[in-house]
C-alpha cells in the first residue's frame, strides 16, 4: 500500500468518525425534544400535578423559627435563567412567577409543585412552598408542618419534606392552618394531635374537619377524616363491645360510601374505589352477627358486603380477609335476595346493577 492509499484510508476513517459523532449529537438532541413533547402531552394543566399531590396516601404555644431549611433566598433572582432550559415548562413557570410576585398564594403553591414534580429543584420547591404558606395557603401550611413531623422524618414518606423532627414547628404550622377555619387546615391540626397520641383532641378535630368539609365540598378531607373516625370507633367497639361505638363506626363507614350520594351511573368506578370500606363494613357486621343476641339482619348485611367485595376484588387483595366469614354466611348468599338486601343495607345500595348481577 503506497502513501496515497494510506492517506485516502485515513481520510475515509476520519469521515466515518465525524458521521458517527454527528449522528450521536442529533440523536441526543432529538431525544431531549421528544421528552419535552411527551411531557407537554401528558401534563396539560397544573391541576394534574395538584391531583398527584393529593393521591399521596398525606396532616402557637410559643414563637418559633418556621423557615424551611436549606432555602437560599438569592436563588429567586435566577429563576428566569434557570427555567430557560426546561422547554415547555418555561412559559408556565414564568406565568406563575408573575402571579406570585403580585401576592397570589395559589400561584406560589402551583409554582412550588412545578419545581418539585417537573424541574426536580428542591431548593426552589421549598422556597415557593414556604412563600405560599406564609401567604396563607392551607395546603402549603400543611406540607410545611409535615416536614417537621416525626412520622415523615422517620419513615421518609416525602424525601422533599424532611426538615428534622420538631414538635414546636409542626404545631406552629398545623395550628396556623387550622386557624384559617378551612376543613383541610383543621385536619392538619388533628394529624398533629394524633401523632402526639392525644387522641381525644385528634378525633374532635377530625369531627370538626368532617363537618366543615361538607360545607366546602372538600371530598379529600371528608373521606380522610371519616375513614380515621370509622377505624377508631371500630377498634374501640372491638375491645369495649359498646353499642354506641358500633353505631358510630357504622355511621362513618356509611358516610364514606354515600359521600356523593347514590350513584346511578352503571359505569361508575365507585365500588372499586371504596372496596376496602365495603370489606371493613362487612367484617364488622360479621363480628356483630356472631355476638349473642345479634339478629339475622346483621348476617344479611355482612353477606351482602362481603359478597360484593369478593366480586369486586379483582386482584384478590381482600380474599384472605373475607373468605372465612363469607363461607359461614352461605345461607344469606342468594341473588334473589339482592333487592331485599338493598332495603336493609341502604348504604351499600350504591353498587351498580352490572356488579350485582355478575
Amino acid at each position: 500500500m503506497n502513501a496515497w492509499e494510506i492517506r485516502d484510508l485515513i481520510l475515509f476513517i476520519l469521515i466515518i468518525i465525524l458521521l458517527i459523532i454527528s449522528a450521536v449529537i442529533f440523536y441526543k438532541k432529538n431525544k431531549k425534544q421528544n421528552l419535552y413533547d411527551s411531557s407537554s402531552e401528558e401534563i396539560t394543566d397544573i391541576e394534574e400535578s395538584v391531583v398527584a399531590v393529593e393521591n399521596y396516601a398525606y396532616p402557637e404555644e410559643k414563637q418559633v423559627s418556621v423557615k424551611a431549611p436549606a432555602v437560599e433566598k438569592t436563588m429567586e433572582e435566577n429563576i428566569v435563567c434557570k427555567t430557560e432550559n426546561y422547554g415547555v415548562h418555561t412559559a408556565k413557570i414564568q406565568s406563575f412567577k408573575a402571579q406570585a410576585d403580585m401576592g397570589d398564594a395559589e400561584a406560589m403553591y402551583n409554582l412550588s409543585l412545578m419545581f418539585k414534580f417537573f424541574i426536580k429543584d428542591k431548593v426552589q420547591y421549598l422556597l415557593w412552598l414556604e412563600k405560599a404558606a406564609n401567604a396563607g395557603h392551607v395546603k402549603a401550611m400543611g406540607y410545611m408542618g409535615q416536614g417537621y413531623s416525626k412520622s415523615n422524618n422517620e419513615e421518609g414518606l416525602d424525601p422533599f419534606l424532611m426538615f428534622g423532627y420538631s414538635k414546636e414547628k409542626y404545631y406552629y404550622w398545623a395550628k396556623k392552618a387550622a386557624d384559617t377555619g378551612r376543613a383541610r387546615g383543621v385536619c392538619e391540626l388533628a394529624d398533629y394531635y394524633r401523632e402526639e397520641e392525644d387522641y381525644e383532641n385528634a378525633y374532635q378535630y377530625y369531627k370538626d374537619a368532617l363537618e366543615k368539609s361538607g360545607e366546602e365540598n372538600d371530598e379529600y378531607t371528608a373521606l380522610y377524616a371519616a375513614g380515621l373516625l370509622a377505624d377508631r370507633y371500630e377498634m374501640l367497639w372491638t375491645f369495649d363491645n359498646k353499642e354506641e361505638e358500633f353505631l358510630a363506626a357504622q355511621k362513618y363507614y356509611s358516610f364514606i360510601l354515600f359521600y356523593n350520594g347514590d350513584t346511578e351511573d352503571p359505569d361508575s368506578d365507585y365500588p372499586m374505589k371504596y372496596l376496602s370500606t365495603v370489606s371493613k363494613l362487612g367484617c364488622m357486621y360479621y363480628r356483630r352477627y356472631q355476638k349473642d343476641g345479634a339478629s339475622s339482619q346483621y348476617g344479611r348485611l355482612a353477606a351482602y358486603c362481603l359478597f360484593m367485595s369478593s366480586i369486586c376484588d379483582l386482584k384478590g387483595i381482600y380474599k384472605k380477609l373475607i373468605s372465612e366469614p363469607l363461607s359461614q354466611l352461605t345461607e344469606f348468599i342468594s341473588v334473589d335476595d339482592m333487592i331485599e338486601w338493598e332495603v336493609h343495607a341502604r348504604h351499600c345500595a350504591y353498587l351498580p346493577d352490572k356488579i350485582i348481577n355478575k
